[in-house]
């Protein structure tokens, strides 16, 4: 192995496109923009755990990483994004939107929702965090 490194890359399979886990780092083909490298938090529990400075939905910052505490488990075992019991409900109220006649969730018209972590916003448009109504 090259380096300590591996990189997932995740397709629907359109236009042919297959996903790929690379072992000893990372298909730079497959970035859109450069990597960033956030550090591990905790690293005694075994899990890829980083420091969240800032949730944001629509541009307001929500209250409850003010306090410097917050944590994301990175999964790539995992199509659904984990929040805390006591801020669940918030955050989901946030993004909520009435489908209408839609049955893609992703095509309709809802904030981004923004994930800062040390040296990056990541920032998740609906058609990143919702999914289509079965």
């Amino acid at each position: 192995v090259r380096t300590p490194q591996f990189g997932v890359f995740l397709t629907e399979g359109e236009e042919g496109e297959e996903s790929e886990i690379a072992i000893g780092g990372y298909n730079a083909a497959r970035t859109l923009d450069p990597l960033t490298w956030a550090p591990v938090a905790q690293p005694e529990h075994g899990y890829w755990q980083v420091n969240i400075l800032a949730i944001r939905v629509g541009g307001v910052e929500l209250d409850f990483c003010k306090d410097g505490k917050c944590r994301g488990v990175v999964d790539t075992g995992t199509s659904h994004l984990g929040i805390p019991a006591p801020h669940d409900k918030e955050v989901a109220a946030l993004l909520t939107r009435p489908a209408g006649d839609y049955l893609d969730c992703r095509l309709i018209d809802a904030p981004t929702l923004e994930i800062e972590i040390p040296g990056r916003v990541l920032a998740l448009r609906p058609e990143d965090y919702m999914r289509r109504m079965p």
